[in-house]
Formats: C-alpha cells, structure tokens, sequence
C-alpha cells in the first residue's frame, strides 16, 4: 500500500513526507476475516490530495487481491 501511495504521489511531485499504514485484524488469532487499515499522510496535501490519496490505498494490488478473501475497512 506504501509504495503504491509513493509512486502515484512522486508521479504527481506531490508533497508527500511520510506515509504509516496502521493494520488490525479480527478476529485476532485465527482465519482474518477482516482487515483495518489506517493510511497516515504527511506533509502539506491539500483535501483533494488526500482524498485521492486515501482512494489510491484502497486499489493497491496486493489490497485487492486480499480483499477476494477478507474485508477491508480503510480509515
């Protein structure tokens, strides 16, 4: 998710200083069943650009091919 976040940013020389992907899984030991990830930006983006940013997470590769078998909530 980082790195597909990085590159569409750097692509757009957008301002980005930092990303952390914060993950939580239920149930907490066993088969995941669902994932929750909080995406944290920084540097000076504006509300378009987060948003957008925040969409881009969501289509990362591996996300979507996990997402076939577990369900994601993106913060």
């Amino acid at each position: 998710m980082t790195t597909t976040v990085r590159l569409y940013a750097e692509r757009r020389s957008w301002p980005v200083d930092g990303i952390e992907v914060r993950a939580s899984r239920q149930p907490p030991s066993g088969r995941i069943t669902h994932i929750d990830t909080e995406l944290i930006l920084g540097g000076p983006l504006d509300a378009d650009q987060l948003k957008r940013l925040h969409d881009i997470a969501s289509r990362c590769p591996v996300t979507q091919t996990l997402a076939a078998t577990v369900a994601f909530t993106h913060h």
